[in-house]
């Protein structure tokens, strides 16, 4: 499965997990903007972000739409809840979320960037949250 546990119930992963081996989710969060609108019957609830990671700064836009996602996923694990954030490669959108959701919990913003970064195996020999904007936006950098 393409999802590593960053917490006991908050996920991090992939578009490409295969259905049949998720574990049910009670929230997905889905960052991506590019991938087609699905309905995903692996979550009680599904929220769509649609992020851009093309290493600019986030938007005003996205920066509402990060804040308002990763607050529903810290309330979610607060409750209990299991919790899968992915986007395409499960490397920076979704990273991105996890973090600013630890940080709710909180997280440090580097102890959070490093969580998710020990946490989500390196895809293609990429590790996760290397996108320099969001660390910077998260580290509170820039707007």
């Amino acid at each position: 499965m393409d999802a590593d546990p960053i917490l006991p119930t908050l996920y991090m992963g992939g578009h490409r997990q295969p259905r049949s081996a998720a574990p049910p989710y009670d929230l997905r969060v889905l960052c991506a903007k590019e991938l087609p609108r699905d309905d995903d019957h692996q979550a009680h609830k599904l929220i769509r972000l649609y992020l851009d990671d093309t290493g600019a700064f986030l938007t005003p836009k996205e920066v509402e739409r990060t804040r308002e996602g990763a607050c529903l996923v810290a309330v979610a694990i607060a409750q209990g809840k299991r919790v899968l954030v992915s986007c395409a490669m499960g490397r920076n959108r979704s990273g991105l979320v996890c973090a600013r959701a630890l940080i709710f919990l909180g997280y440090e913003p580097r102890k959070a960037i490093n969580a998710v970064r020990a946490r989500r195996r390196w895809v293609d020999g990429v590790p996760a949250l290397e996108n320099r904007a969001f660390t910077r936006w998260l580290m509170g950098e820039h707007p």
